[in-house]
Protein backbone atom coordinates (compact mmCIF):
# COMPACT_ATOMS: atom_id res chain seq x y z
CA UNK A 1 0.00 0.00 0.00
CA UNK A 2 2.77 2.71 0.54
CA UNK A 3 3.75 1.75 -3.19
CA UNK A 4 0.28 2.81 -4.43
CA UNK A 5 1.10 6.50 -5.96
CA UNK A 6 4.64 5.01 -7.39
CA UNK A 7 2.57 2.86 -9.61
CA UNK A 8 2.56 4.31 -13.85
CA UNK A 9 1.34 3.37 -16.60
CA UNK A 10 2.31 0.09 -17.87
CA UNK A 11 3.41 -1.30 -14.75
CA UNK A 12 2.20 -5.11 -13.46
CA UNK A 13 1.97 -5.89 -9.94
CA UNK A 14 2.68 -9.76 -9.15
CA UNK A 15 1.49 -11.60 -6.16
CA UNK A 16 3.19 -15.43 -5.14
CA UNK A 17 0.95 -17.80 -5.63
CA UNK A 18 0.42 -19.82 -3.10
CA UNK A 19 0.28 -17.22 -0.72
CA UNK A 20 -2.11 -15.26 1.22
CA UNK A 21 -2.29 -11.36 1.85
CA UNK A 22 -4.27 -9.35 4.13
CA UNK A 23 -6.17 -6.55 3.36
CA UNK A 24 -7.14 -4.19 0.38
CA UNK A 25 -5.69 -3.51 -3.34
CA UNK A 26 -6.16 0.10 -3.07
CA UNK A 27 -6.01 1.45 -6.91
CA UNK A 28 -5.46 5.24 -7.35
CA UNK A 29 -3.02 5.49 -10.27
CA UNK A 30 -4.24 4.77 -14.06
CA UNK A 31 -2.65 2.86 -16.97
CA UNK A 32 -3.33 3.51 -20.32
CA UNK A 33 -4.92 1.86 -23.21
CA UNK A 34 -1.73 0.82 -24.37
CA UNK A 35 0.05 0.05 -21.18
CA UNK A 36 -2.80 -0.52 -18.58
CA UNK A 37 -1.49 -1.53 -14.98
CA UNK A 38 -2.05 -4.89 -14.17
CA UNK A 39 -2.53 -7.06 -10.89
CA UNK A 40 -1.71 -10.95 -10.97
CA UNK A 41 -0.13 -13.66 -9.93
CA UNK A 42 3.50 -15.44 -10.65
CA UNK A 43 4.99 -18.52 -9.75
CA UNK A 44 3.66 -22.21 -9.31
CA UNK A 45 0.75 -23.58 -7.30
CA UNK A 46 -2.90 -21.97 -6.29
CA UNK A 47 -3.50 -18.74 -6.86
CA UNK A 48 -2.79 -15.88 -4.27
CA UNK A 49 -5.48 -15.07 -2.32
CA UNK A 50 -6.16 -11.56 -1.10
CA UNK A 51 -8.01 -11.63 2.02
CA UNK A 52 -10.05 -9.34 4.20
CA UNK A 53 -9.98 -12.09 7.18
CA UNK A 54 -8.07 -11.92 10.08
CA UNK A 55 -5.83 -14.59 11.68
CA UNK A 56 -6.63 -15.22 15.40
CA UNK A 57 -3.63 -15.51 16.93
CA UNK A 58 -4.33 -14.73 21.30
CA UNK A 59 -5.04 -17.71 23.29
CA UNK A 60 -8.70 -18.92 24.30
CA UNK A 61 -9.45 -19.56 27.34
CA UNK A 62 -12.62 -21.88 28.53
CA UNK A 63 -15.55 -20.46 29.89
CA UNK A 64 -17.14 -23.47 31.39
CA UNK A 65 -18.93 -25.83 29.10
CA UNK A 66 -18.17 -25.75 25.50
CA UNK A 67 -17.96 -22.02 25.57
CA UNK A 68 -13.87 -20.04 24.97
CA UNK A 69 -13.31 -16.67 24.68
CA UNK A 70 -9.98 -15.07 23.44
CA UNK A 71 -9.30 -10.89 23.69
CA UNK A 72 -9.24 -8.94 20.49
CA UNK A 73 -9.38 -5.06 20.06
CA UNK A 74 -12.46 -3.53 21.23
CA UNK A 75 -14.41 -1.33 18.10
CA UNK A 76 -14.12 -3.75 15.36
CA UNK A 77 -17.47 -4.45 13.23
CA UNK A 78 -16.63 -8.14 13.03
CA UNK A 79 -19.21 -9.68 10.63
CA UNK A 80 -18.08 -12.87 9.83
CA UNK A 81 -15.90 -15.72 11.82
CA UNK A 82 -14.19 -18.36 9.83
CA UNK A 83 -12.66 -21.38 11.03
CA UNK A 84 -10.65 -23.43 8.22
CA UNK A 85 -12.76 -21.12 6.08
CA UNK A 86 -16.06 -22.08 6.62
CA UNK A 87 -18.27 -19.50 7.94
CA UNK A 88 -19.87 -19.71 11.78
CA UNK A 89 -23.05 -19.03 12.91
CA UNK A 90 -23.27 -15.64 14.91
CA UNK A 91 -25.47 -16.85 18.11
CA UNK A 92 -28.89 -16.91 17.27
CA UNK A 93 -32.00 -18.35 18.60
CA UNK A 94 -33.56 -20.45 17.47
CA UNK A 95 -30.44 -22.31 16.34
CA UNK A 96 -32.23 -23.59 13.03
CA UNK A 97 -35.43 -22.80 11.44
CA UNK A 98 -37.44 -19.76 12.56
CA UNK A 99 -39.99 -18.45 15.59
CA UNK A 100 -43.51 -17.45 14.02
CA UNK A 101 -45.19 -13.92 14.41
CA UNK A 102 -48.42 -13.70 16.16
CA UNK A 103 -48.65 -10.72 14.97
CA UNK A 104 -46.37 -8.76 12.75
CA UNK A 105 -46.44 -4.96 11.78
CA UNK A 106 -44.04 -2.51 10.44
CA UNK A 107 -42.45 -1.54 13.70
CA UNK A 108 -42.81 -5.10 15.87
CA UNK A 109 -43.18 -8.56 16.31
CA UNK A 110 -45.42 -10.81 19.21
CA UNK A 111 -44.35 -13.98 20.29
CA UNK A 112 -45.17 -16.07 23.46
CA UNK A 113 -41.04 -17.06 23.64
CA UNK A 114 -39.95 -13.21 23.43
CA UNK A 115 -41.89 -12.93 26.86
CA UNK A 116 -40.02 -15.87 28.57
CA UNK A 117 -36.59 -13.93 27.39
CA UNK A 118 -35.38 -10.79 29.81
CA UNK A 119 -35.20 -7.20 28.11
CA UNK A 120 -31.32 -7.58 28.38
CA UNK A 121 -31.19 -10.73 26.15
CA UNK A 122 -33.26 -9.40 23.44
CA UNK A 123 -31.44 -5.70 23.55
CA UNK A 124 -28.90 -3.25 23.53
CA UNK A 125 -27.19 -5.02 20.04
CA UNK A 126 -29.02 -7.74 19.32
CA UNK A 127 -30.42 -8.16 15.53
CA UNK A 128 -34.03 -9.91 14.62
CA UNK A 129 -33.68 -11.25 11.46
CA UNK A 130 -36.98 -11.67 9.50
CA UNK A 131 -38.91 -11.98 6.85
CA UNK A 132 -41.44 -9.33 5.54
CA UNK A 133 -43.03 -9.90 1.81
CA UNK A 134 -42.84 -13.12 -0.49
CA UNK A 135 -39.51 -11.25 -2.00
CA UNK A 136 -37.46 -9.97 1.24
CA UNK A 137 -35.61 -10.84 4.50
CA UNK A 138 -34.67 -7.97 6.47
CA UNK A 139 -31.74 -7.58 9.25
CA UNK A 140 -32.28 -5.02 11.50
CA UNK A 141 -31.56 -3.57 15.20
CA UNK A 142 -34.21 -4.46 18.44
CA UNK A 143 -35.20 -1.30 20.03
CA UNK A 144 -37.00 -2.45 22.92
CA UNK A 145 -39.16 -5.11 24.78
CA UNK A 146 -42.15 -5.30 26.45
CA UNK A 147 -44.03 -8.32 27.47
CA UNK A 148 -43.99 -11.14 24.53
CA UNK A 149 -43.38 -8.06 21.62
CA UNK A 150 -39.69 -6.73 20.69
CA UNK A 151 -39.83 -3.35 18.77
CA UNK A 152 -37.33 -2.26 15.42
CA UNK A 153 -37.03 0.07 12.47
CA UNK A 154 -39.88 0.14 10.08
CA UNK A 155 -38.97 -2.74 8.23
CA UNK A 156 -40.12 -1.43 5.05
CA UNK A 157 -42.62 -3.91 3.32
CA UNK A 158 -44.15 -5.76 6.14
CA UNK A 159 -46.63 -8.09 6.27
CA UNK A 160 -48.21 -8.49 3.05
CA UNK A 161 -52.05 -9.54 3.62
CA UNK A 162 -51.58 -11.07 6.71
CA UNK A 163 -49.79 -10.50 9.75
CA UNK A 164 -49.45 -13.51 11.59
CA UNK A 165 -46.99 -16.47 10.66
CA UNK A 166 -43.65 -14.48 9.51
CA UNK A 167 -40.58 -16.50 10.15
CA UNK A 168 -37.82 -14.78 12.28
CA UNK A 169 -35.20 -15.12 14.82
CA UNK A 170 -32.84 -12.90 17.12
CA UNK A 171 -29.37 -13.00 16.75
CA UNK A 172 -25.95 -11.44 18.12
CA UNK A 173 -26.20 -11.98 22.16
CA UNK A 174 -23.61 -13.75 24.39
CA UNK A 175 -27.23 -15.44 25.79
CA UNK A 176 -28.12 -16.79 22.66
CA UNK A 177 -24.60 -18.32 22.44
CA UNK A 178 -25.73 -22.01 22.96
CA UNK A 179 -24.89 -24.19 20.40
CA UNK A 180 -21.34 -25.69 18.32
CA UNK A 181 -20.60 -23.11 15.72
CA UNK A 182 -21.70 -20.13 17.56
CA UNK A 183 -19.92 -17.08 17.84
CA UNK A 184 -20.66 -13.67 19.56
CA UNK A 185 -17.86 -10.29 19.95
CA UNK A 186 -18.69 -7.92 22.51
CA UNK A 187 -17.31 -4.79 20.87
CA UNK A 188 -16.91 -2.92 23.78
CA UNK A 189 -14.76 -4.96 25.93
CA UNK A 190 -13.26 -7.16 22.46
CA UNK A 191 -14.10 -10.11 23.50
CA UNK A 192 -14.74 -12.86 21.38
CA UNK A 193 -16.73 -16.01 22.68
CA UNK A 194 -16.86 -19.40 20.49
CA UNK A 195 -18.51 -22.59 20.83
CA UNK A 196 -16.42 -24.62 17.61
CA UNK A 197 -17.63 -27.18 15.74
CA UNK A 198 -17.52 -30.49 17.52
CA UNK A 199 -16.94 -28.87 20.98
CA UNK A 200 -13.19 -29.09 19.47
CA UNK A 201 -10.62 -26.83 21.63
CA UNK A 202 -10.15 -23.52 19.58
CA UNK A 203 -6.44 -23.07 20.39
CA UNK A 204 -6.15 -25.95 17.88
CA UNK A 205 -7.98 -24.41 14.70
CA UNK A 206 -7.45 -21.92 12.69
CA UNK A 207 -9.81 -19.27 12.99
CA UNK A 208 -10.00 -15.86 11.46
CA UNK A 209 -12.48 -13.04 11.67
CA UNK A 210 -13.99 -10.20 8.94
CA UNK A 211 -14.00 -6.29 9.41
CA UNK A 212 -12.57 -5.67 6.15
CA UNK A 213 -15.21 -4.20 3.98
CA UNK A 214 -13.50 -3.95 0.66
CA UNK A 215 -11.09 -6.27 -1.40
CA UNK A 216 -10.28 -4.10 -4.21
CA UNK A 217 -11.04 -0.60 -4.14
CA UNK A 218 -10.65 1.11 -7.22
CA UNK A 219 -11.07 5.37 -6.77
CA UNK A 220 -12.73 7.94 -8.56
CA UNK A 221 -12.11 7.90 -12.54
CA UNK A 222 -9.31 5.24 -12.73
CA UNK A 223 -8.91 4.05 -16.23
CA UNK A 224 -6.92 1.15 -18.42
CA UNK A 225 -6.63 -1.56 -15.36
CA UNK A 226 -6.38 -5.79 -15.58
CA UNK A 227 -6.69 -8.23 -12.80
CA UNK A 228 -6.29 -11.75 -13.59
CA UNK A 229 -5.57 -14.74 -11.76
CA UNK A 230 -6.38 -13.93 -8.18
CA UNK A 231 -8.43 -14.92 -5.48
CA UNK A 232 -10.66 -12.32 -3.50
CA UNK A 233 -12.59 -13.83 0.09
CA UNK A 234 -14.16 -12.72 3.26
CA UNK A 235 -15.08 -9.09 2.81
CA UNK A 236 -18.12 -7.67 4.22
CA UNK A 237 -19.06 -5.07 1.71
CA UNK A 238 -17.74 -5.81 -1.60
CA UNK A 239 -14.60 -7.80 -2.74
CA UNK A 240 -14.49 -5.53 -6.22
CA UNK A 241 -15.96 -1.84 -6.12
CA UNK A 242 -15.44 0.09 -8.91
CA UNK A 243 -16.92 3.76 -9.67
CA UNK A 244 -16.89 5.86 -12.55
CA UNK A 245 -14.11 4.29 -14.07
CA UNK A 246 -13.27 3.11 -17.41
CA UNK A 247 -11.46 -0.24 -18.62
CA UNK A 248 -11.07 -2.15 -16.41
CA UNK A 249 -10.74 -6.06 -17.24
CA UNK A 250 -11.24 -8.75 -14.39
CA UNK A 251 -10.40 -12.20 -16.13
CA UNK A 252 -10.13 -15.75 -14.45
CA UNK A 253 -10.37 -14.55 -10.92
CA UNK A 254 -12.18 -16.28 -7.91
CA UNK A 255 -14.26 -14.21 -5.54
CA UNK A 256 -15.88 -16.10 -2.19
CA UNK A 257 -16.96 -15.89 1.32
CA UNK A 258 -17.78 -12.25 0.65
CA UNK A 259 -20.79 -10.01 1.02
CA UNK A 260 -21.27 -8.82 -2.50
CA UNK A 261 -18.31 -9.88 -5.54
CA UNK A 262 -18.71 -6.61 -7.36
CA UNK A 263 -20.12 -3.39 -7.30
CA UNK A 264 -20.17 -1.28 -10.27
CA UNK A 265 -21.43 2.38 -10.69
CA UNK A 266 -20.88 4.55 -13.97
CA UNK A 267 -22.42 7.64 -14.64
CA UNK A 268 -24.25 8.02 -18.24
CA UNK A 269 -21.19 10.33 -19.34
CA UNK A 270 -18.35 8.19 -17.85
CA UNK A 271 -18.76 4.76 -20.71
CA UNK A 272 -19.55 6.59 -23.65
CA UNK A 273 -17.70 3.92 -25.98
CA UNK A 274 -16.99 0.71 -26.02
CA UNK A 275 -13.28 1.16 -25.12
CA UNK A 276 -14.25 2.41 -21.83
CA UNK A 277 -16.69 -0.68 -20.51
CA UNK A 278 -15.16 -2.94 -18.27
CA UNK A 279 -14.91 -6.65 -19.14
CA UNK A 280 -15.71 -9.60 -16.69
CA UNK A 281 -14.59 -12.72 -17.70
CA UNK A 282 -13.99 -16.54 -17.20
CA UNK A 283 -13.94 -15.67 -13.29
CA UNK A 284 -15.76 -17.94 -10.06
CA UNK A 285 -18.00 -16.29 -7.97
CA UNK A 286 -19.19 -18.66 -5.28
CA UNK A 287 -20.21 -18.65 -1.56
CA UNK A 288 -21.43 -14.91 -2.01
CA UNK A 289 -23.90 -13.92 1.02
CA UNK A 290 -25.97 -11.08 -0.88
CA UNK A 291 -25.49 -10.28 -4.67
CA UNK A 292 -22.87 -11.67 -7.05
CA UNK A 293 -22.44 -8.68 -9.41
CA UNK A 294 -24.41 -5.23 -8.47
CA UNK A 295 -24.35 -2.93 -11.37
CA UNK A 296 -25.83 0.89 -10.51
CA UNK A 297 -25.87 4.11 -12.16
CA UNK A 298 -26.43 4.25 -15.76
CA UNK A 299 -23.70 1.98 -16.84
CA UNK A 300 -22.76 1.29 -20.13
CA UNK A 301 -20.42 -0.80 -22.48
CA UNK A 302 -19.71 -3.21 -20.11
CA UNK A 303 -19.35 -7.27 -20.63
CA UNK A 304 -20.12 -9.82 -18.75
CA UNK A 305 -19.30 -13.57 -20.32
CA UNK A 306 -18.19 -16.53 -19.26
CA UNK A 307 -18.22 -17.41 -15.75
CA UNK A 308 -19.52 -19.46 -13.21
CA UNK A 309 -21.82 -17.37 -10.44
CA UNK A 310 -22.42 -20.27 -8.09
CA UNK A 311 -24.69 -20.42 -4.07
CA UNK A 312 -25.36 -16.73 -4.04
CA UNK A 313 -27.50 -15.02 -1.46
CA UNK A 314 -28.42 -18.51 0.21
CA UNK A 315 -26.94 -18.22 3.60
CA UNK A 316 -29.87 -15.58 4.72
CA UNK A 317 -28.35 -14.87 8.77
CA UNK A 318 -25.48 -13.64 6.36
CA UNK A 319 -27.20 -12.30 3.55
CA UNK A 320 -30.01 -10.27 4.69
CA UNK A 321 -29.55 -6.50 5.51
CA UNK A 322 -32.16 -3.76 5.40
CA UNK A 323 -32.93 -2.84 1.62
CA UNK A 324 -35.27 -6.22 1.12
CA UNK A 325 -34.38 -6.03 -2.70
CA UNK A 326 -30.78 -8.38 -2.86
CA UNK A 327 -29.99 -12.15 -2.73
CA UNK A 328 -29.70 -12.52 -6.55
CA UNK A 329 -26.79 -13.30 -9.14
CA UNK A 330 -26.62 -10.29 -11.26
CA UNK A 331 -28.39 -7.34 -10.27
CA UNK A 332 -28.54 -4.63 -12.88
CA UNK A 333 -29.96 -1.22 -11.48
CA UNK A 334 -30.42 1.71 -14.23
CA UNK A 335 -33.00 2.65 -16.95
CA UNK A 336 -30.10 4.18 -19.03
CA UNK A 337 -28.09 0.93 -19.16
CA UNK A 338 -26.53 -1.15 -21.90
CA UNK A 339 -24.34 -4.29 -20.76
CA UNK A 340 -23.77 -7.47 -22.85
CA UNK A 341 -24.55 -10.37 -20.50
CA UNK A 342 -23.62 -13.80 -22.16
CA UNK A 343 -22.61 -17.40 -21.86
CA UNK A 344 -22.69 -17.46 -17.99
CA UNK A 345 -23.99 -20.15 -15.34
CA UNK A 346 -25.77 -18.72 -12.88
CA UNK A 347 -26.31 -21.75 -10.15
CA UNK A 348 -28.53 -21.47 -7.20
CA UNK A 349 -29.43 -17.95 -5.84
CA UNK A 350 -31.76 -16.64 -2.93
CA UNK A 351 -33.57 -14.87 -4.94
CA UNK A 352 -33.79 -13.53 -9.20
CA UNK A 353 -30.78 -14.93 -10.87
CA UNK A 354 -30.05 -12.17 -13.42
CA UNK A 355 -32.12 -8.77 -13.28
CA UNK A 356 -31.51 -6.85 -16.95
CA UNK A 357 -32.41 -3.07 -17.85
CA UNK A 358 -32.07 -0.20 -20.52
CA UNK A 359 -30.99 -1.98 -24.08
CA UNK A 360 -28.70 -4.90 -23.25
CA UNK A 361 -27.89 -8.28 -24.77
CA UNK A 362 -28.63 -10.87 -22.58
CA UNK A 363 -27.94 -14.91 -24.36
CA UNK A 364 -26.96 -17.55 -24.18
CA UNK A 365 -27.12 -18.06 -20.18
CA UNK A 366 -27.66 -21.02 -18.69
CA UNK A 367 -29.76 -20.12 -15.33
CA UNK A 368 -30.88 -22.54 -12.76
CA UNK A 369 -32.19 -22.64 -9.07
CA UNK A 370 -33.14 -19.24 -8.87
CA UNK A 371 -35.28 -18.13 -5.93
CA UNK A 372 -34.41 -20.83 -3.38
CA UNK A 373 -34.55 -18.46 -0.46
CA UNK A 374 -37.64 -16.59 -1.64
CA UNK A 375 -41.13 -16.79 -3.51
CA UNK A 376 -42.30 -14.49 -6.39
CA UNK A 377 -38.93 -14.83 -8.04
CA UNK A 378 -37.37 -15.48 -11.54
CA UNK A 379 -34.61 -17.04 -13.16
CA UNK A 380 -34.21 -13.60 -15.80
CA UNK A 381 -36.36 -10.80 -15.02
CA UNK A 382 -36.29 -7.23 -16.42
CA UNK A 383 -37.81 -3.43 -15.92
CA UNK A 384 -37.29 -0.47 -17.26
CA UNK A 385 -36.18 -1.66 -20.82
CA UNK A 386 -36.31 -0.19 -24.11
CA UNK A 387 -34.41 -2.24 -26.48
CA UNK A 388 -33.62 -5.16 -24.27
CA UNK A 389 -32.91 -8.54 -26.43
CA UNK A 390 -33.30 -11.58 -24.08
CA UNK A 391 -32.74 -14.77 -26.37
CA UNK A 392 -31.11 -18.02 -26.17
CA UNK A 393 -31.01 -18.24 -22.60
CA UNK A 394 -31.98 -21.71 -20.83
CA UNK A 395 -33.96 -21.24 -17.80
CA UNK A 396 -34.48 -24.35 -15.16
CA UNK A 397 -35.70 -25.53 -11.98
CA UNK A 398 -36.85 -21.88 -11.02
CA UNK A 399 -37.60 -22.44 -7.09
CA UNK A 400 -39.87 -20.90 -3.98
CA UNK A 401 -39.73 -21.06 -0.40
CA UNK A 402 -42.56 -20.91 2.04
CA UNK A 403 -41.19 -21.56 5.01
CA UNK A 404 -40.57 -18.83 6.78
CA UNK A 405 -43.60 -16.93 4.74
CA UNK A 406 -47.91 -17.58 5.99
CA UNK A 407 -50.09 -19.04 3.86
CA UNK A 408 -51.27 -16.20 1.83
CA UNK A 409 -54.03 -16.37 -0.81
CA UNK A 410 -53.59 -18.75 -4.03
CA UNK A 411 -51.42 -16.71 -6.28
CA UNK A 412 -48.74 -16.23 -3.53
CA UNK A 413 -48.28 -19.51 -2.45
CA UNK A 414 -45.85 -20.72 -4.97
CA UNK A 415 -44.30 -18.62 -7.46
CA UNK A 416 -41.10 -18.93 -9.55
CA UNK A 417 -41.25 -17.86 -13.25
CA UNK A 418 -38.74 -18.76 -15.61
CA UNK A 419 -38.38 -15.33 -17.37
CA UNK A 420 -40.78 -12.59 -15.55
CA UNK A 421 -41.36 -8.85 -17.04
CA UNK A 422 -41.86 -6.60 -14.34
CA UNK A 423 -43.97 -3.32 -13.40
CA UNK A 424 -42.30 -1.02 -14.63
CA UNK A 425 -42.23 0.64 -18.24
CA UNK A 426 -40.97 -2.09 -20.53
CA UNK A 427 -40.77 -1.17 -24.60
CA UNK A 428 -38.93 -2.66 -27.71
CA UNK A 429 -38.13 -5.53 -25.92
CA UNK A 430 -38.01 -8.98 -27.65
CA UNK A 431 -37.34 -12.23 -25.61
CA UNK A 432 -37.01 -15.22 -28.00
CA UNK A 433 -35.40 -18.60 -28.41
CA UNK A 434 -35.02 -19.55 -24.95
CA UNK A 435 -36.13 -22.45 -23.29
CA UNK A 436 -37.59 -22.30 -19.84
CA UNK A 437 -37.76 -25.88 -17.89
CA UNK A 438 -39.32 -26.79 -14.64
CA UNK A 439 -40.84 -23.25 -13.42
CA UNK A 440 -42.72 -23.66 -10.49
CA UNK A 441 -44.65 -20.53 -11.96
CA UNK A 442 -44.75 -19.65 -15.21
CA UNK A 443 -42.71 -20.27 -18.35
CA UNK A 444 -42.95 -16.86 -18.96
CA UNK A 445 -44.68 -14.40 -16.82
CA UNK A 446 -45.90 -11.09 -18.24
CA UNK A 447 -46.66 -8.57 -14.81
CA UNK A 448 -48.10 -4.57 -15.27
CA UNK A 449 -45.81 -3.09 -17.21
CA UNK A 450 -46.82 0.70 -16.06
CA UNK A 451 -44.83 3.80 -18.47
CA UNK A 452 -47.31 6.58 -16.14
CA UNK A 453 -48.02 9.70 -17.98
CA UNK A 454 -46.09 8.40 -20.66
CA UNK A 455 -48.17 5.98 -21.99
CA UNK A 456 -48.25 2.11 -22.45
CA UNK A 457 -45.45 -0.33 -22.67
CA UNK A 458 -45.40 -0.93 -26.53
CA UNK A 459 -43.53 -3.06 -29.20
CA UNK A 460 -42.51 -6.27 -26.99
CA UNK A 461 -42.45 -9.20 -28.69
CA UNK A 462 -42.18 -12.72 -27.29
CA UNK A 463 -41.14 -15.08 -30.10
CA UNK A 464 -40.13 -18.90 -30.66
CA UNK A 465 -39.54 -19.89 -26.86
CA UNK A 466 -40.11 -23.28 -25.80
CA UNK A 467 -41.33 -23.69 -22.42
CA UNK A 468 -42.43 -26.95 -20.64
CA UNK A 469 -43.28 -28.24 -17.03
CA UNK A 470 -44.36 -25.31 -15.93
CA UNK A 471 -46.47 -25.37 -12.98
CA UNK A 472 -49.27 -22.55 -14.06
CA UNK A 473 -49.16 -21.35 -16.99
CA UNK A 474 -46.18 -21.34 -20.42
CA UNK A 475 -46.88 -17.87 -21.01
CA UNK A 476 -49.43 -15.66 -18.67
CA UNK A 477 -50.52 -12.56 -18.26
CA UNK A 478 -51.76 -10.34 -15.02
CA UNK A 479 -53.37 -7.54 -16.95
CA UNK A 480 -53.76 -5.25 -19.88
CA UNK A 481 -51.14 -2.15 -18.77
CA UNK A 482 -49.29 -2.65 -22.43
CA UNK A 483 -49.65 -4.02 -26.01
CA UNK A 484 -47.59 -7.21 -27.19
Amino acid sequence: DAQKYQLEAGNRVFFQRGCKFRGMIHVVKSGTSSQPIEYSAYGTGLAPIISGMNKVTTSWASQGGNIWKTSLAPGQDIKYLFVASSPQNLARHPNTGWLSSSPMTSTSITNSWIGTQSTANLTGGANIVMRDSPWSYRKLPVLSKSGSTVTFAASGFCCNWESDGWGFFFENKLALLDTAGEWYYNSSTGELFFWAPNNADPNTLTIETSNQSRGVDIGYQISNLKFNNLILEGYTQYAFHSEDNKNVTFNNMEIRYSDKALQIYTDANTNTNSADGHSFKLSYIHDIYNDGVWFMGRNNNHLVEGNVFRDLGTNIQLGANTSGWNLMGINMVGSASKYTIRRNIIDNTGYIGLVATGSSLVEENYVTRASSMLNDGAGISFDHADGLIVRKNIVKDTLYDLISMPNLYEGYKIIGNGIYWGNHCIRNTVVTENTVINSTGSGIWWDHPNCGQSGFSTSNFVTNNTIYDSKFAGIGFSDYGSTT
